[in-house]
């Protein structure tokens, strides 16, 4: 079922005018086609329950943003377009707009995103999960090991650096 998805220049997609729903294969390859990078916190692998997550960018910045549960999905440059996913086997996915970040002048040769995920303890969740980055048409993956929490994800799982060219992952 598609959804709809704000464009990194934020408009709608539309066709003859009007809004259109995108699958999310499709809002993807336009976003990673336009520079924006597209964060996934996955945990369909397991039969867990409710992984929170925490993502921020600009850290210690007048232009620190972030976005999850309990504290909202969407900032200027970042955007938790599945909101907070409570479901079992399944994932949480982060759009940050590095183009137009760049573009507006908040950041220039590289930037540093903060990944945080945790289990949210009333739902009793445990174990790894999967981080997955799509930036400029490369994909990346590593396992992660979230903590657990009953409030906003505090668990550092990873750090990506994004640069105009690539970005790199390095796992906690």
């Amino acid at each position: 079922m598609g959804k709809f998805y704000l464009m990194p220049d934020g408009a709608v997609a539309t066709q003859e005018g009007k809004p259109v729903l995108l699958t999310q294969e499709e809002f993807e390859v336009c976003c990673c086609g336009r520079g924006e990078v597209i964060i996934i916190y996955d945990w369909s692998a397991t039969s867990m329950r409710d992984l929170d997550t925490c993502t921020e960018v600009f850290h210690g910045t007048v232009d620190e943003q972030k976005v999850g549960w309990p504290i909202g999905y969407q900032t200027k440059y970042l955007n938790l377009t599945t909101g907070d996913n409570t479901g079992t086997s399944t994932y949480e996915r982060v759009v940050f707009l590095a183009g137009k970040s760049m573009l507006d002048g908040v950041w220039s040769n590289n930037t540093t995103i903060i990944c945080k995920a945790g289990w949210y303890i009333p739902e009793g969740g445990s174990g790894g999960a999967k981080l997955t980055v799509k930036y400029n048409g490369v994909t990346q993956s590593i396992t992660i090991s979230p903590g657990s929490q009953s409030d906003l994800a505090s668990t550092l799982v990873a750090t990506l650096t994004i640069t105009e060219e690539e970005v790199i992952i390095q796992g906690i």
